[in-house]
């Protein structure tokens, strides 16, 4: 079905193309005497119309190499950026940008955050993963707003309260599915257990059946991440769409149905002797408001939920995979983890 879609890309980009060029031609030779005031853009090239240098990144997304993206435009760009590429223009995914190079560039962003810069999302990651009660809202001020609620769970005393929940589901995750095996693909089993992990300290649910269906889900989600942000039905970005509106309906049926249990049990008997209630999902439900004032709504606190658990899934496994693949590198490393040095 792709393969069809490509092919009416390829004609339709045939004509833009040639439309585009011949528009140039006229709009360039109507405008010799004018002067544009413009401000100076890093070297680089936007590529096609429309799709810009899309197929390119995605060649080296699929070959699990996407930095080669960047090197190779770094290494291109060298001379004309004085020997030093820091910054570099493209296009991707429908949208014109500047890609910072450095950990200097990194730092001007997170810096100037409101200041120069501003958060955003691309249209197309809109439908994967801005939830309904998010869209009318900034990002930036939504974000810190939700994280002073999260703060409490990251500090090193809440994050001490879960660490026997880490270790009881690790050492279960291990024996069902590692054990008595030659061999284990370390990426597969991470992201499994990373989302197994997830649902239990956040939604506090072990349900194989639910865990399965919400993970099937993710995976159709997190495909559209790097997929052509074509919405038409058999596409893999749509596929990815309808993988993110299930997840998510799925995760507010959670936070419904927890909320008739906290409401129908005691007081006491949801909390532990440190006045916590065990999971994430629980303690929201008990907050009820915003530090502002403003009511959390059971749809803001599923979309909250999402987010978390489709944006650490991949960081978390990919983390750990590098981890395990350094230590059947580095055999005396293992041996100083082992031993607790």
């Amino acid at each position: 079905m792709e393969l069809l879609y490509m092919i009416l890309i390829s004609s339709v980009l045939t004509c833009v193309s040639l439309y585009y060029v011949f528009n140039n031609i006229h709009v360039a030779g109507g405008m010799k005497n004018v002067k544009l005031d413009r401000h100076p853009l890093p070297p680089g090239s936007t590529g096609w119309p429309i799709i810009g240098e899309t197929l390119e990144y995605l060649s080296t997304a699929k070959k699990g190499v996407p930095e080669n993206f960047v090197l190779d435009r770094i290494n291109k760009y060298l001379s004309s950026a004085g020997n030093s590429c820091k910054v570099f223009k493209t296009s991707l995914l429908l949208q014109d940008m500047a890609v910072l190079c450095t950990a200097g560039g990194n730092k001007f962003l997170f810096s100037n955050e409101e200041k120069l810069v501003k958060s955003w999302w691309p249209a197309y990651l809109d439908k994967l993963i801005v939830g309904n009660s998010e869209k009318t809202l900034n990002i930036t001020e939504e974000s810190n707003r939700f994280r002073m609620i999260l703060a409490p769970y990251l500090k090193p005393a809440g994050l001490q309260k879960y660490i026997g929940t880490m270790d009881s589901v690790t050492k279960k995750y291990l024996v069902t599915y590692c054990d008595h095996k030659d061999q284990v693909k370390v990426h597969q089993h991470a992201k499994k257990y990373a989302f197994t992990l997830a649902c239990k300290l956040m939604l506090d649910t072990e349900d194989p059946q639910l865990l399965g269906k919400l993970q099937r889900l993710l995976k159709d989600l997190s495909s559209g991440f790097t997929a052509l942000p074509i919405d038409l039905p058999g596409t893999t970005f749509n596929r990815a769409i309808r993988g993110s509106r299930q997840l998510r309906e799925e995760i507010e049926k959670i936070v419904v149905e927890r909320r008739i249990k906290l409401s129908t049990a005691s007081a006491n008997s949801m909390v532990d002797e440190d006045g916590d209630h065990g999971d994430m999902l629980s303690s929201l439900l008990m907050e009820e408001t915003y530090s502002d004032g403003k009511q959390i709504t059971e749809s803001e606190i599923a979309d909250k939920l999402y987010g978390v658990i489709v944006a650490g899934h991949d960081s978390l496994s990919s983390a750990l995979t590098t981890i395990m693949m350094y230590l059947a590198e580095l055999p005396q490393v293992y041996d100083a983890v082992l031993k607790g040095n």
